[in-house]
């Protein structure tokens, strides 16, 4: 697919790997609709990018907002081609004592929402016999891993959701890309809710401008599922094929860390 002149929502697109995404896609000449609730931010965004990419601000649990977002977005083109759903919050903690109401905010973000944010645009898409949905979930999605659960168990749900909606949607031409990020170079971490800290495993991070690359080139080229890396593709690989091995690679890990903390 040429880029060029087409209509691009990012959701989350304020920071981090939505920021990353949105300003690749201006880069390739589209014309982005960056939603996120930081006005400030997807101001400074817009700026930085000499008017290819319009700021709306929007959070994806409102379904107001997100109806707001669907029309602002049409009206500025008149069509839709991509959607990226990338709004997200991380959530850590032991499964034994997670807290439910963060859990709920969670779902909300990372499920509800992208669901929330489908509806709306997926009507005008079906019209138009054609468009693209990028999700934006994680390895995560694939496995899991200790102090991980109530957010990996989000993105297991998000991954249901876009295995069915391919099929869905394949009938009206639209393409679903479902794109599993690993370790990523952004504040994630810090802004996620429960206890971050806990069994923190210090691991190599990407940058966010290589995942958005990664996005790009899977709209581009008519992708079905993409990994930052080949070390994250080969660590689902693992967990699905020898589960065992993957629980001691990573309780052993796991151990080691919580030792270098205690210690």
């Amino acid at each position: 697919m040429d880029l060029t002149g087409r209509t691009v929502v990012v959701t989350g697109a304020s920071m981090g790997i939505g920021e990353a995404i949105a300003e690749a896609f201006a880069g390739r000449g589209a014309v982005v609709v960056a939603a996120a609730r930081s006005a400030g931010r997807l101001e400074a965004l817009a700026a930085r990018s000499g008017g290819r990419i319009v700021p709306v601000v929007a959070d994806v649990v409102s379904d107001g907002d997100v109806r707001r977002l669907a029309e602002a977005s049409l009206a500025r083109a008149g069509r839709v081609d991509v959607v990226v759903n990338n709004a997200g919050i991380g959530l850590y903690g032991p499964v034994d004592a997670l807290d439910l109401d963060a859990w709920r905010r969670c779902l909300e973000v990372n499920l509800l929402g992208p669901v929330r944010v489908l509806q709306a645009f997926l009507p005008g898409m079906k019209a138009a016999g054609a468009g693209t949905i990028v999700q934006i979930s994680s390895v995560l999605g694939d496995f899991s891993i200790p102090f991980s659960g109530g957010y990996a168990a989000t993105k297991h749900a998000l991954d249901a959701i876009t295995d069915s909606l391919r099929l869905e949607v394949a009938p009206f031409g639209i393409r679903v890309v479902n794109v599993r990020p690993g370790s990523t170079a952004t504040d994630f971490r810090t802004n996620a809710l429960g206890t971050p800290d806990v069994g923190r495993i210090r691991v190599a991070r990407v940058p966010a401008a290589l995942v958005a690359e990664r996005v790009v080139r899977a709209v581009e080229r008519r992708s079905r599922d993409v990994y930052s890396t080949w070390r994250d593709r080969a660590m689902c690989r693992l967990a699905m094929r020898w589960p065992r091995l993957m629980d001691r690679i990573l309780t052993r890990a796991y151990r080691i860390a919580r030792s270098a903390q205690t210690g």
